[in-house]
């Protein structure tokens, strides 16, 4: 029985090979940004799973924050296999809004015009800013089922299938992606 609800996963199982860490554990003020997306988006749903490496599962262990982690232990594996972890970990939700950890720098406002925008019958949604769609997105329960059943397709390929609707914020963090400690501080 699919639950009307929505569900969340933070996508966090990237080594961050550019930066030199997993961007999980970079710094964003006095926290991290996997501390600081959880407090972005803890008021949207009780079911909120970080898709994690060992690394960052194992330093949050010793930090003691105490999230709902999905490990992903395959390191080479592809964004997608860890999207499907976190479906996996809380199925049947009617969307689910999945949000990568490179994008610390949304605002709480535009994640909530975001969910409050989803209706039953979109595919998925995303935010616009300044004529560009960003992150995070909400997927539907069929495009999710998609994604699960899909054999290593990118999320990009796989929405191109659907009808997107998009949701205007006034957010410049829905586009902003931290790859390099350049980006990081000329975004602050």
């Amino acid at each position: 029985m699919i639950k009307k609800e929505l569900g969340i996963i933070v996508l966090a199982a990237g080594m961050g090979r550019r930066i030199g860490k997993p961007k999980a554990l970079l710094p964003i003020e006095d926290e991290i940004f996997l501390t600081r997306i959880h407090k972005i988006l803890e008021s949207f749903s009780k079911d909120i799973r970080f898709v994690v490496n060992l690394q960052v599962l194992d330093f949050c262990k010793c930090e003691n924050i105490n999230l709902d982690f999905v490990q992903n232990s395959n390191i080479s594996s592809d964004m997608i296999d860890s999207l499907k972890l976190g479906i996996k970990s809380i199925p049947n939700h009617s969307h689910y809004l999945i949000f990568p950890v490179d994008h610390p720098f949304v605002k709480k406002d535009s994640v909530s015009k975001i969910v409050n925008s989803y209706k039953e019958r979109d595919n998925w949604v995303a935010p616009k800013y300044e004529g560009k769609t960003g992150h995070p997105i909400i997927v539907s329960h069929k495009v999710a089922k998609i994604i699960l059943e899909t054999d290593s397709i990118p999320l990009n390929k796989i929405l191109q299938n659907f009808t997107k609707k998009e949701v205007p914020v006034a957010d410049k963090g829905v586009l902003k992606n931290i790859n390099t400690k350049k980006d990081c501080d000329r975004f602050e």
